[in-house]
């Protein structure tokens, strides 16, 4: 085998190896990230750690009163990483109106990473890639 056909091997192997730590390590936090999205959602606020918008009346919006919405909120394998989204389908479309807002609601994003979720996220991964723990 000549040098850059061995350097293209190498380089592949190489690369798949880094997809396969990567993606084991996203579906490792992939529930730690999931319980941060309903913990935050229970304090009533969203994905940015904002309050959400009060409902029309002034009060207080929640979008945990009975808990069957959050409680559905799942992380599932996909090909190369993880998808965060709900096993219910009423549950989702709960979830839907209430990100999007209309028909009178307020837009409430809440299913998502914030911005200080993605950095610990990419903190995680830069540790794994360069050898230090996070």
């Amino acid at each position: 085998m000549s040098a850059p056909r061995e350097w293209k091997a190498l380089s592949a192997r190489l690369s798949s190896d880094i997809e396969r730590t990567v993606t084991v390590r996203l579906r490792a936090l992939a529930p730690v990230l999931v319980r941060g999205i309903v913990r935050r959602t229970r304090r009533g606020l969203d994905v940015e750690g904002r309050p959400f918008v009060p409902k029309g009346d002034g009060s207080m919006a929640r979008l945990h009163s009975s808990g069957a919405m959050l409680a559905a909120l799942r992380s599932v394998a996909i090909p190369g990483g993880v998808a965060i989204g709900f096993g219910d389908s009423r549950q989702s479309a709960k979830a839907a109106a209430h990100h999007s807002g209309g028909r009178g609601r307020p837009r409430r994003r809440f299913v998502g990473l914030g911005t200080s979720q993605r950095r610990q996220v990419l903190l995680a991964l830069h540790g794994l890639l360069t050898g230090g723990h996070r």
